[in-house]
């Protein structure tokens, strides 16, 4: 389950990093949590930050919204799954080799034979987490349907907060539901389409080429 969301919010991760490089993004970031409220009930959280300003905040609960249900209503591609729990799995390797000392190779196929060996002495932790990377490969894109479900706009299984750069909050609750309420009308009638990475913006892809460039160079 652990696992699951991990790769699940890594998943949402890279959409609002792709959308933030966009010309005319209302956010300067956007990232993604999940909060354990009880031993059964899970909250995804969103926390985006923007300008300072009414429409800068209400445009910026109106964009994670949309991404909200998106994800409710066609979850992951195939190609993000597979891209996201490669980025889990190899967390978790280098967590391995870093902190509890256990050599790339030694956890790779063998890890139950390494265990066996004299003089092995390993933690729990560090147990758990080969037990993750192993799960890593078991995820799908209907792994993530019961986390899906709490993204629903209508019910109490997702919470966003927008934080303004400068300034103290100037968005009202009557401002936010008229969001909400105005966006869930319109997907009622026109529903949001499956994800589809928009293009490069213009200065990201300038700065895709000056990168390339220095590398050259060096």
């Amino acid at each position: 389950r652990e696992v699951v969301k991990e790769v699940f919010l890594d998943v949402l991760d890279r959409r609002f990093s792709v959308l933030r490089q966009q010309a005319g993004c209302p956010f300067l970031t956007a990232i993604v949590g999940a909060e354990d409220l009880d031993q059964t009930l899970t909250a995804v959280c969103f926390t985006a930050a923007c300008l300072q300003g009414p429409e800068a905040a209400l445009a910026t609960l109106a964009a994670v919204a949309k991404e909200v249900e998106r994800a409710r209503v066609h979850g992951a591609t195939e190609h993000e799954v597979a891209v996201s729990a490669s980025r889990t799995k190899s967390v978790g390797e280098s967590d391995l080799v870093e902190r509890h000392d256990v050599a790339s190779e030694d956890h790779a196929e063998n890890f139950v034979e390494y265990l066996s060996r004299p003089g092995i002495a390993i933690t729990s932790e560090a147990v758990g987490t080969r037990i993750r990377l192993t799960a890593c490969d078991a995820v799908t894109v209907d792994s993530f349907d019961p986390l899906r479900r709490l993204l629903d706009l209508r019910g109490p299984g997702w919470i966003c907060e927008i934080r303004q750069v400068a300034g103290a909050p100037t968005v009202q609750e009557e401002q936010v539901r008229e969001v909400l309420e105005r966006e869930l009308a319109r997907w009622d009638s026109s529903p949001v389409e499956p994800w589809s990475p928009p293009p490069p913006s213009a200065a990201a892809c300038l700065g895709a080429h000056f990168a390339e460039e220095s590398g050259g160079k060096g």
